[in-house]
């Protein structure tokens, strides 16, 4: 806005607001300049909402247009929880195991029997499926080994 017109004193009819107004192809690109830290601020805004910064700022921009709308409110609904660190590591560990048991049956399939050290493999595996139930129902999945 200039001086001339200054923000909020500009009239517009409720349908250029209109929630179908907004919608449509994105033909036209605005462009504004930040400093440094608003940059920041935006960018970290939206690395948090697991968007892109264009799609964070759109969504305020279209809220602030029309306030029928609820975009950024979308926005956080949808956004995904970074998991928490121990449950990273549990099941990083998980695939891990799960990586090795799919090439111990690969081992199986190709030499179509079962030797002494696969034996024990599968013993061990058999000895840890308890805890594995366990981590899995702590994670929600209630199907069982």
């Amino acid at each position: 806005m200039s001086d001339n017109y200054p923000a909020g004193l500009e009239t517009t009819s409720a349908t250029d607001t209109a929630p179908d107004a907004l919608d449509g192809r994105r033909d036209v690109r605005l462009t504004q300049r930040y400093s440094a830290a608003e940059a920041s601020a935006v960018e970290a805004r939206a690395r948090a909402l697991g968007v892109k910064p264009g799609a964070w700022v759109r969504a305020v921009v279209r809220d602030a247009l029309d306030a029928r709308r609820a975009e950024v409110a979308a926005l956080h609904g949808s956004a995904a929880t970074r998991p928490d660190p121990q449950r990273a590591t549990a099941v990083e560990q998980l695939r891990r195991v799960g990586v090795n048991l799919n090439q111990l049956v690969r081992a199986i399939n190709a030499d179509g029997e079962l030797t002494d050290h696969v034996e024990d493999l599968l013993d061990a595996v058999e000895a840890v499926r308890p805890a594995l139930n366990g981590v899995r129902a702590e994670f929600g999945d209630r199907t069982r080994l």
